[in-house]
This record gives structure tokens, C-alpha cells and sequence, in this order.
């Protein structure tokens, strides 16, 4: 970085102050313990990410209408996956652009009365944690939404604590598989599979 613009720098301490400048420039050999100098202001850069300030790289994890709103209605509270996942959480819940198109969606949305062509779609929706992953049984058919023979050889993530955006809102990344950061920089967004 060669600009320091946006450092402030108080003060007398002019050692100080050109070790500062040193750092900002680049250069290793400078070693400043910025606690011990408290004239120094350096502002924060605003967040990527407007509905976690703190977190701008918080995951999302992308999932078809009408799943995603089943979710956020406590209705399907089991997410099936070919993949295991560690627990983790919160994370993004991103409803995909293409909603799903499969039979038994289909069916189930309207036995819930949705309308897949009203729900939101390619927005975050709300949040969600993943308690647990274990082995899917046939137990699972109504916790997951799914028939019987969707579960076979499956995953079951058990999802919580969820809750919905007040509004959807718009991500600045596009999806990048399963898992995504929203908020990232391009190319600087960390894109990595959950492995147990």
C-alpha cells in the first residue's frame, strides 16, 4: 500500500510516525505495536456486507423455492444432501434463482399452498445453523419434505435456529457452488467444501 491517506497520524512521536508510514508501505522491517501509541487513528473500512457489520464473510448456502420457504416456516426443518457437513452457523439462506421444478416440490408447495412463481428468488432470505449431519432413515420423509425414496444413501443436515430477513436481500457475488460468500470481494472470497 503506498498511499497513507488513510492513516491519521497525532502527536509529536515523529520515530513513531515514520515507523507507521514504513508499515504502510510495505516494508517488513518496520514493527509497531499500534496499542501503545494512542494518538493514532485508523478509520474502519465500512463492511461488504450491510446486515452483518462484523461478519462480511459470512456463508450462504444455497437452496431452490420451495425449500427455502419451507424452512423459514419451521416446516422442513431436515435438509437432504448427498454431502456430510460439520456443524455450523449461522449461515445465509439463499433462495436460488430457478426454483425447483420436481415432482414431488411441486406437490408440496401446493399442499402448503405456495406459489412458486411468488416466492422470493435469487435473494438472501433469511438464517439458519446446521446442528448436525447424520445418515438419512425413512423416518425423515416428513422433516425433510421429501419421499421415502430421496433418502436412500442421503445425508441429513438437521437445521435451527432459524429465522427469517425482515426484507430479501440482494448479494453482491453470484453463487458459487453449494456454498458461497454473498458479501466477498471478487477473488478474495474463500470457496471451500465443508469436509467432516
Amino acid at each position: 500500500m503506498e498511499q497513507t491517506d488513510h492513516l491519521e497520524l497525532r502527536g509529536r512521536a515523529d520515530k513513531a510516525r515514520s515507523l507507521i508510514v514504513a508499515a504502510a508501505r510495505g516494508h517488513r522491517q518496520a514493527c509497531v505495536d499500534v496499542t501503545a501509541l494512542p494518538f493514532i487513528h485508523t478509520p474502519r473500512r465500512p463492511s461488504l456486507n450491510p446486515l452483518e457489520p462484523d461478519l462480511p464473510n459470512h456463508r450462504a448456502f444455497g437452496i431452490q423455492q420451495p425449500w427455502a420457504e419451507l424452512i423459514l416456516r419451521g416446516i422442513k426443518t431436515l435438509e437432504i444432501r448427498t454431502l456430510t457437513v460439520r456443524p455450523s452457523g449461522p449461515f445465509y439462506l439463499y433462495a436460488s434463482k430457478q426454483p425447483s421444478r420436481s415432482e414431488f416440490a411441486v406437490e408440496v408447495a401446493t399442499r402448503y399452498g405456495l406459489e412458486l412463481e411468488n416466492l422470493p428468488r435469487g435473494v438472501l432470505v433469511g438464517t439458519c445453523d446446521v446442528l448436525e449431519c447424520r445418515p438419512a432413515t425413512s423416518e425423515d420423509v416428513t422433516a425433510a419434505c421429501v419421499p421415502e425414496e430421496v433418502l436412500q444413501g442421503k445425508q441429513a443436515w438437521i437445521l435451527g435456529r432459524v429465522s427469517r430477513l425482515e426484507s430479501p436481500q440482494p448479494i453482491l457475488n453470484p453463487p458459487f457452488g453449494m456454498w458461497f460468500y454473498p458479501f466477498a470481494q471478487r477473488g478474495t472470497a474463500k470457496r471451500r467444501r465443508d469436509r467432516r
